[in-house]
């Protein structure tokens, strides 16, 4: 899956946390998410369009990226976690801390034939 069907995939499915993403969808829209963070933060410091001081400065554009954002990007980690055969409930893991290393660990693992989400999706079916 090439980086733009990944993207493409993961809005799509917006909040559809059943069946499985492979480890390209999953890494391709993060990758997305990395890139559009970057630039929304970018455009709020060049443009002026921050509130709050110090630490707590907030951008405008950021913030509604981010709201955007998060109902897909917790879809496409619990398919990914199904696609290894692990339960999606397992996305919360990174508000332990040290959970974020087992997430990412886990999001690198090679799928999974069929199990109980579904169909290994990365395996074309011949029998249409």
């Amino acid at each position: 899956m090439g980086p733009i069907d990944a993207v493409k995939t993961c809005f799509v499915k917006y909040v559809d946390f059943d069946g499985r993403a492979p480890r390209s969808e999953y890494w391709f829209f993060h990758l997305f998410i990395v890139l559009l963070t970057s630039l929304s933060g970018y455009l709020d410091f060049e443009y002026g369009l921050t509130f709050g001081e110090g630490f707590s400065e907030q951008g405008i554009t950021s913030g509604i990226i981010n709201l955007l954002i998060i109902l897909p990007t917790v879809a496409v980690g619990v398919r990914r976690l199904h696609d290894i055969g692990k339960s999606g409930w397992w996305v919360l893991l990174p508000f332990t801390i040290i959970g974020i290393f087992v997430i990412i660990y886990w999001a690198a693992q090679i799928s999974v034939d069929d199990n109980e989400y579904g169909k290994n999706p990365l395996i074309e079916d011949s029998i249409t």
